[in-house]
């Protein structure tokens, strides 16, 4: 069986998943709202410049991700993709 990585999102009251694949880097979301559904995959299928905190709250690095390149870039690029698209990651929430 594949090790997945899988985190709950939602958008309104349609919850879901947003799942990467560690051993093909393939990136799958599932709502029911077909619309913020491509959304979503159209932005994780995109490079994206995050700033990422350095030593202390002021001090930030611009860094390119590819969310699919490896499991801690789909993580960063889910930290920002409520603003992009308005699905929210759910962390605390089993998926």
């Amino acid at each position: 069986m594949a090790d997945v990585y899988r985190v709950a999102v939602h958008y309104g009251n349609d919850n879901g998943f947003v799942e990467y694949n560690l051993e093909t880097k393939t990136i799958k979301v599932k709502l029911a709202n077909d619309a913020k559904r491509r959304e979503a995959e159209e932005y994780l299928a995109k490079e994206h410049t995050i700033a990422v905190a350095g030593a202390d709250i002021r001090d930030f690095e611009a860094r390119q991700v590819i969310a699919s390149q490896d499991v801690e870039s789909f993580k960063l690029a889910l930290t920002r993709m409520w603003e992009a698209t308005d699905v929210h990651v759910d962390w605390s929430r089993p998926a």
